[in-house]
């Protein structure tokens, strides 16, 4: 059986944490249910902001708008092979507008989708707002380790290849 110890964040150590883990990685699958079926689509994440919500550019016109669940609930999954890291946060997307952040989070090479630039009306900006997220960090492929957004105190002992970790945003 593998052995790991628990590591519980709060507040803000619990979204350093988050974004620490997320900042080097730069896709995601971007998971929505459409029918009762998963659906998945590689995106690029923008920012994980203070309080642990992630941000992307997405088309007005693509799938992610249309399918959503009643809750626009969403699944992200990062992955870091050369680190062994892995993250899953678990949220709801809404789209903001809000200008002086679609200039901040923008990036000239965008214009590869997005030929109108920060105008482009196909242009959408949209946050997931993180319920809850986990992730595996191992110092060897064979240690498994959980992440999650939810209270608990301290607990376990010093593994040699890794640590489980709860964080609580609130």
């Amino acid at each position: 059986s593998l052995i790991c110890m628990e590591n519980n964040f709060d507040n803000q150590a619990a979204i350093q944490k988050l974004r620490d883990l997320t900042k080097d990685i730069r896709f995601c699958m971007f998971n929505t249910i459409k029918e009762h079926k998963i659906e998945s689509k590689p995106m690029t994440t923008l920012d994980v902001d203070q309080s642990g919500n992630v941000w992307f550019f997405t088309d007005r016109n693509n799938d992610i708008t249309e399918n959503k669940t009643e809750r626009n609930a969403v699944l992200l999954n990062y992955a870091d092979l050369q680190n062994s890291t892995y993250i899953s946060i678990s949220g709801t997307v809404i789209e903001v507008i809000d200008a002086e952040r679609k200039e901040e989070l923008w990036n000239p090479l965008f214009k590869a989708w997005f030929p109108n630039g920060k105008e482009d009306p196909n242009l959408m900006m949209i946050k997931v707002i993180t319920e809850e997220a986990s992730y595996w960090d191992g110092n060897s492929s064979k240690i498994v380790t959980l992440f999650s957004m939810v209270k608990a105190a301290i607990t376990g002992e010093q593994p040699e290849t890794g640590t489980h970790g709860k964080l609580d945003l609130d």
